[in-house]
This record gives structure tokens, sequence and C-alpha cells, in this order.
């Protein structure tokens, strides 16, 4: 009964830690940083036009993990689990 709220909250998690900054500092191994610290060493560093597309090919690596997840969830998921939540027609 609970799964699509457990998925949305997975997935809110996710989109909201993902590029965050004070976070991805505190946790990184030295010589391998996240996107959150390329994007920010490289855009402090005038480097705009590689810290741009960092940038954008995060977001769109986001987006494209929400997107499966949610696909993978319209497929595999049983009828009566996508069915709760939904609106009702009638």
């Amino acid at each position: 009964m609970v799964s699509r709220p457990i998925v949305m909250a997975w997935l809110f998690t996710f989109c909201g830690v993902f590029l965050e900054l004070p976070l991805s500092q505190l946790l990184y191994q030295p010589g391998s940083p996240p996107a959150s610290i390329a994007i920010e060493d490289n855009l402090s560093n005038y480097h705009f036009g590689v810290g741009m597309a960092q940038s954008v090919l995060a977001v769109a690596f986001a987006l494209a993990l929400v997107g499966a997840v949610l696909g993978g969830y319209r497929l595999l998921a049983p009828a009566g689990w996508r069915r709760i939540g939904g609106t009702v027609r009638g």
C-alpha cells in the first residue's frame, strides 16, 4: 500500500542530495570528487563552459534516472499498486 510513496520519497531524496554541495564536500574520497565538487571547482576557476556543461549533464542524468525509476515502477508494479493514490474516474 505504500509502494508509490516510498518510490517518490526515494526520488525526492536522490534529487535533493545528488548535487548538494555541503554534503558531498564532507563525504568524497580524495582524488575522486563528485559531480557537485567538480562543477563548483570549474565555475570558481572561471572555466564557465566546462562547469555549465557538467551542470547540464548532471541534471540530464538526474532526470534520466527519475524517468527510468518511474518507468520501471509503471512496468513492474502490480496494477493494484499503481492505482493507489490515483484519481477515481466515474
